[in-house]
Parts: C-alpha cells; structure tokens; sequence
C-alpha cells in the first residue's frame, strides 16, 4: 500500500489546532507550553541551572503539533503519558523501523507478555498486562501519526534502514552514542547523576540505557512514572534471565513468599505484570547483544 507523505505546511488547510501550528512558522521553531497550547507536562523538566535556576522548556513546532493531535485521539489518557509521547517519533522511526517490522515488534510484546501470564499461572492469580487495550490503542495511533509526519519513507521499508528518510523531530538523538540527558525526550531527573536540589550538570545517558527507555515507552513497558532507570546489562546476564528456567525459579519463591505470608496474591499479580514488562527490555538488550 503506497504511503501518502505528511503534508507541508504549504499544502494544508488549518482547520484544526495541529494543522494550524503545522501550518504557522517554521517546523523547528522552538515553543513553550502556552505557545504550543499544550499542558506543561507534555514538556520534560529539565531541572535548574549552576544557579538554582529553572531551564527553560521548549518543544519544536512539528512535535508540538504531533502532540496536539495525539492528544485529541483521548485527552484524559494523553494528559496523563504526557512528555513520554515525545519519545515515541524517535523510537519508531529511528529505532523500531530500521531494524524490524511492526508484526516483528507485536510479536516481541507478545512473547515478553507470555513469559508473564507464565508466572501467573504458576502462582495461581490472573495476568493483567503491562499495557491495557486503551493505552495500546492510542501508543499505536501515536506511532502510526510519528510515521506519517516524520517518516514516511522508513514506514514504506520496514526492517531496512534508509538513510536521510526520518525528519529532525524523530531523530535519535545522539546517534544512538551517549548523549545529554537536556537533549532527549527524558526530564532531567533521568539522568544517572541526577540529585534533587543539585543544578548544573550536563550527565551524559548511555546509547543502550537510552534506546531501551525510549522502545520502552513506545510499547508501554517503562516505568517511567518511577523514575527507574533501564539498566544495559551484560549480554550473558540478560541471556541467563530470559531462559524459561529463570520463570521457574522466580514463581517458586515467590509461592514460597505466599505461604510466608509475606507476598499478597495482589503483590503476585504485580510482580506478574513487571515480570512481563521486564522480560520486553530484556528482549530489547538482547536484540542490541546480536548486533
């Protein structure tokens, strides 16, 4: 199926708030909030300065307007994902496209939420997946607009990487290399140096710790609402941990904690569900092993 490239700014009728600031200046223009008409929480906090003061916060033109129209796919869910969306046109076209197809990334997801509905079993409570259909939903239709809008042309070839095809908005930055954390789609606070109430700093985040956090929130299995930071492992570590026996060995202590008393079956249908998003990254660091 031919893919109809994102219209230029020229080309569109703004009848709509995205299509409007689509439409209005220049794409990389960079906004606040107030200007982009979005919450403050779609922006990262960036922290303060050497000076206890606050950086500014400021989002481009052509994301601000992809947030828009995400946002208006369901507000409630939006507002609450907030800056995370801004990792999703990075993951996609810089990421996921390039080294696979959208069913090999499902499949992926799939295989990482058996591992998890495996432990349930085995402990004898339901399974609830890291991501409901509702969040699914819509981190699918934020992916498909990333596509159309920044990277028409890596959408049409999934699984090969084809050079120059991903706009600015949608690169990874960094190249995938260390990078600072003031340049990604992350607050400050996820960087690995990061101390509340200390300024100043530029930390640089690793290439895979940063892959991983932005894949991750492509899919919904960050937990970014923790502040905790995706750790690379070793590559024969994140082989051991994905073995079927590690499946064993987790539900046996963790029955052993049930009849202690010190596990709720609440606590075990949690662990199910981390289990599950944690087996994704794991599968995340191994592809990146392979390379």
């Amino acid at each position: 199926m031919a893919i109809t490239p994102a219209p230029q700014p020229s080309a569109i009728t703004p009848t709509t708030a995205w299509d409007r600031l689509w439409a209005e200046g220049r794409l990389h223009d960079n906004l606040s909030a107030k200007e982009a008409g979005l919450p403050d929480t779609y922006l990262p906090d960036r922290g303060e300065d050497a000076y206890d003061r606050p950086r500014k916060r400021r989002v481009r033109r052509d994301m601000a307007a992809f947030l828009l129209r995400v946002r208006a796919e369901d507000l409630q869910l939006a507002d609450q994902l907030g800056w995370q969306l801004q990792a999703v046109p990075p993951a996609w076209c810089s990421i996921v496209l390039p080294s696979r197809t959208p069913q090999q990334l499902a499949a992926q997801v799939a295989k990482a939420n058996a591992r998890g509905q495996e432990l349930a079993r085995r402990l004898g409570v339901g399974f609830v997946p890291p991501v409901d259909r509702r969040k699914q939903r819509l981190l699918t239709f934020a992916r498909d607009e990333a596509g159309r809008r920044f990277c028409p042309r890596q959408v049409a070839s999934p699984g090969q990487h084809i050079p120059d095809s991903v706009s600015t908005a949608a690169r990874l930055p960094g190249g995938g290399k260390g990078v600072d954390v003031l340049d990604t789609a992350l607050p400050a606070y996820y960087s690995p140096g990061y101390l509340p109430g200390i300024g100043g700093g530029t930390d640089s985040i690793g290439g895979d710790d940063l892959r991983l956090a932005y894949v991750g929130i492509l899919v919904g299995s960050a937990r970014v609402n923790e502040r905790a930071w995706p750790t690379a492992l070793d590559c024969y570590l994140v082989e051991d941990l994905l073995r079927p026996a590690e499946v064993i060995e987790y539900a046996s202590r963790l029955r052993e904690g049930m009849k202690a008393g010190w596990t709720t079956k609440r606590e075990a249908v949690e662990a199910a569900t981390k289990f599950a998003g944690d087996s994704f990254d794991l599968m995340e660091t191994h592809r990146r092993c392979r390379e």
